[in-house]
This record gives C-alpha cells, sequence and structure tokens, in this order.
C-alpha cells in the first residue's frame, strides 16, 4: 500500500528531473540552423538585394525616367512599353526585379519594381524623379555621379558656343552632388568645371575635356524590345528622330553617325541603308527631311518585274516635339 503511495510522487520527481536536464542540454547545444523552405526564401531575398544590387536598380530606374521624358517630348505622352525608349535593362536587374510601368499618359508616369520573397523590395519612382522604397536609400557610386556631371559640363560646352541654348537643370534620382561654373584658362578660354559637393564625391573636381565628349556614358546595346514594324524603314526613321532626341539631351548635340545613336539608344536601325546615302537622319533642325530608298536589286530576270523608278520618301517630325516636360529636349 505504502508503494502505491509513494509513485506518484516519483513519477512527480522524475519528469520534474527530465525538464531541468532538457533545459541543460538545450543551453549546452544551440538550436541548430532553420533550413525551412520559408527560412532559404527569406535569406535568398536578403542575400539579392544587396545594397549594390539596389543601387543598379536605382540607376537604372533614373534611367528609365530620363528615356521615358526623351519619349515625351516626341509622342506627347509617356508610354507603358519600355522596349520603345531605347533603353537596355541590365541583366542584373531584370533576373531580379520585375519592373513595370503602372501608369504612363500625358502628364504623369509612374515605374514600380519589386521583388520576390518573404522580405521583398518594393520601388516607385515618378516623372520627376522621386523614389519611394521600403529600404534606405543607398549611397551612390562615385562613377554614376560623375556621368551625370559629364553630362552637365558637355551642356555647358553647348551653351558657351550658342546663347541660344540653355543647359537644362540638373535632374535626376541623384542630383546636387557637384556645384558648376566656368573658369579660365592661360589662354582666357571658359571651361565648363564641376566640383564635388557632398560625399562620395566630396573635393572632386572634373574638367570638360573634348577628348572625353563619350566619358561616363552607359552603352544602350541590349535587346531592343520593340515590336517589328512591317515599313522598316518608317520604323528605322521614328527610331532615329527619337534617338537622336535622346542624344541632343544627353551631349547638347545631334549624333553625326549610326554609331553614335546605336550608343545612346538599344534601337535596331534594321532598314539603316535604305536611307538616302547612309547617313544619318534628323542631324539638324530642318523641318522636313527627304529621304530615298536605297534598290539594292540587279537587273530585273527572267519572270520579274522591272524595278520601279526610286520615288523619294518625304518624313515630317513627329509631331508633339514642343511637349518637352522640361523645355530642354
Amino acid at each position: 500500500m505504502s508503494k502505491r503511495r509513494f509513485f506518484p510522487f516519483f513519477i512527480l520527481i522524475l519528469i520534474t528531473g527530465l525538464a531541468f536536464w532538457a533545459r541543460d542540454l538545450e543551453a549546452t547545444y544551440p538550436a541548430s540552423p532553420d533550413f525551412s523552405l520559408s527560412s532559404l526564401k527569406t535569406n535568398f531575398a536578403e542575400s539579392s538585394t544587396s545594397p549594390g544590387r539596389r543601387l543598379a536598380l536605382l540607376e537604372t530606374l533614373d534611367r528609365l525616367v530620363t528615356y521615358e521624358r526623351y519619349y515625351r517630348s516626341v509622342y506627347g505622352r509617356y508610354t507603358k512599353v519600355l522596349g520603345r525608349i531605347g533603353v537596355s535593362i541590365p541583366a542584373e536587374v531584370s533576373h531580379l526585379y520585375d519592373i513595370r510601368v503602372s501608369e504612363a499618359n500625358s502628364d504623369r508616369l509612374l515605374i514600380t519594381a519589386s521583388t520576390d520573397g518573404q522580405a521583398p523590395d518594393r520601388v516607385t519612382i515618378d516623372h520627376l524623379y522621386r523614389v519611394q522604397a521600403n529600404f534606405t536609400i543607398p549611397v551612390p557610386q562615385p562613377e554614376y555621379l560623375r556621368a551625370q556631371a559629364y553630362k552637365q559640363l558637355r551642356w555647358m560646352v553647348a551653351s558657351s558656343g550658342d546663347r541660344s541654348i540653355t543647359p537644362p537643370d540638373e535632374l535626376g534620382v541623384f542630383h546636387g552632388y557637384f556645384h558648376y561654373e566656368l573658369r579660365h584658362d592661360s589662354q582666357g578660354h571658359s571651361v565648363p568645371f564641376a566640383l564635388g559637393l557632398k560625399p562620395p564625391v566630396s573635393g572632386m573636381e572634373l574638367e570638360y575635356d573634348t577628348t572625353q565628349e563619350m566619358a561616363g556614358t552607359v552603352p544602350q546595346t541590349g535587346e531592343n524590345l520593340r515590336a517589328p514594324n512591317p515599313d522598316d524603314l518608317q520604323g528605322t526613321l521614328e527610331d532615329a528622330y527619337l534617338a537622336q532626341r535622346i542624344f541632343r539631351g544627353e551631349y547638347g548635340r545631334y549624333a553625326r553617325s549610326w554609331s553614335e545613336l546605336s550608343h545612346i539608344a538599344s534601337f535596331k536601325f534594321s532598314d539603316r541603308a535604305s536611307v538616302e546615302g547612309g547617313e544619318v537622319p534628323f542631324g539638324d533642325q530642318t523641318a522636313v527631311v527627304d529621304i530615298q530608298e536605297s534598290q539594292n536589286r540587279g537587273p530585273a530576270g527572267k519572270g520579274e518585274e522591272e524595278p520601279k523608278p526610286l520615288v523619294p520618301l518625304v518624313i515630317e517630325p513627329i509631331q508633339g516635339q514642343g511637349q518637352s516636360s522640361t523645355g530642354n529636349f
């Protein structure tokens, strides 16, 4: 009888001892890492969206808005089809971020970017370069800021030779990092100059050099997503017209060759050979450009029709060119 009476107490003491032993064991051997699928997704999201990749995203969004503004200066509105504006998105950005134009009309542009996972990045940017993000904006790269500064210096050179040209205001996600002024060299010539005001370019001095005209620009050599145009020549001319606007906005002058246009915009210009003389069109401010299609075929063979006489093709500048959002494109 006494054995039965003490048995519950024995069980209670045993359970209490096991509890204390388990607690001590937990303190001695920490829990192993969580290798669940949800944990892997979270860790991947955190590692993939490092400050460097987030900075690459912001630089890409900055460029997208700039090219959208060039597009609007030609067509009078923004577009939801990013393949039409001539920007190639870096693979490191496109593979990680889903970038979409959620709103595009004549007055407003809104681009969104996001990642997947339990800790996703969410970013929006509008036509005024206003950014909203769920993470702290990283410090820009000196190379990117230097490229923006060279753009302003190029415009200062263009305006110094033509008083009718007014350099555009410095715009973008990252602006206000340089002070710009004209200084005189030993021969009394005015030389555009930029001085870094804050990190990471504090104290940096940049002086425009004609041998470095393309300095800091990002070649747009990626795949063009523009839908094929049934009229290749007309599509080439439209792309060339927009590319000339972009080139002038970036360099303060018009492009003198197809290679220069290809450097600044990702258009393919598939029918450039049909442009008279192979010369790049819209390189001046004439109202109407006469373009003659080339005839590459030889004499008509048996059963073929004789080639028709060449007919000049008149291409007028695209309407809406005066509707620039800044008035300086």
